[in-house]
């Protein structure tokens, strides 16, 4: 394939928002998969041009489109038609501080199905603002990632689509120090373990208890696994009134008494 494709537009495929993953290239096919926190991955097999005779370069940002694609895997399953009914969306939040490296940085709230969200950005739910005021709030569970030098982006995670299923909202957090923001905003952590990334992950959720009116704010949890449990453990322990429990997995914390 091409060095400077930098994009494909799949055209035909329909799948609409979420993650590609690539997973092998060919001289004039591609393996990619493709899955969002609301829809199961499905693999692709897509047909490119031949790029091989080109002696230009592609103009920056440009792309190709592929000329035909094959969907190995469909989303038939009762597992899948389960979480169609997840709603998602990627939040933005202000970093608490300017030191290092200020600026935005992404987290992505899932909410069960059929949730309300009445929240102040979000407008009234279309049931009304009286019928939803009544309705009980979901509990949220902050989800940081492991690394720390990694990500969650829109794919599916079938761990957290169970978490959702079971009625909790999940809200995955890049804190500063994730991949993905450059590589000053990644060094920034250098230092800040334990400080700067746990007050990320409190600041994402704090912005969308203020935001997002159905999510209830007596009842917020920690999750996450490696790195992740590192945060989670520092979370509930540095901000207990706000973090009512946590659940780890391989985390990184001496436990020495």
């Amino acid at each position: 394939m091409h060095t400077q494709i930098e994009c494909l537009r799949t055209g035909s495929t329909g799948c609409g928002e979420g993650s590609w993953v690539l997973h092998d290239v060919g001289p004039r096919h591609v393996l990619a998969s493709h899955s969002s926190p609301s829809l199961t991955p499905t693999a692709h097999v897509i047909q490119v041009p031949d790029m091989s005779a080109s002696k230009e370069n592609l103009p920056q940002g440009s792309g190709v489109t592929a000329e035909r694609s094959w969907q190995l895997t469909g989303r038939e399953s009762a597992g899948a038609k389960l979480v169609e009914g997840i709603s998602w969306e990627v939040v933005q939040v202000q970093a608490p501080d300017d030191e290092g490296v200020g600026g935005l940085y992404d987290a992505i709230l899932l909410d069960p199905p059929n949730a309300i969200q009445k929240g102040l950005e979000g407008g009234l739910a279309a049931e009304g603002e009286a019928e939803a005021a009544q309705r009980p709030k979901l509990p949220l569970i902050a989800y940081p990632h492991g690394g720390p030098h990694s990500n969650m982006g829109t794919e599916h995670y079938a761990s957290v689509a169970l978490l959702v299923l079971q009625g909790f909202s999940v809200l995955l957090v890049n804190f500063r120090g994730s991949t993905g923001y450059g590589q000053g905003p990644l060094e920034s952590l250098f230092g800040n373990v334990g400080r700067k990334d746990v007050d990320d992950v409190k600041a994402a959720v704090t912005h969308v208890l203020a935001t997002r009116a159905h999510l209830d704010a007596a009842r917020v949890g920690a999750c996450g696994g490696s790195h992740g449990g590192f945060l989670s453990l520092h979370l509930v322990g540095q901000f207990p009134e706000l973090f009512r429990a946590a659940a780890v997995r391989n985390r990184c914390m001496c436990m020495c008494m």
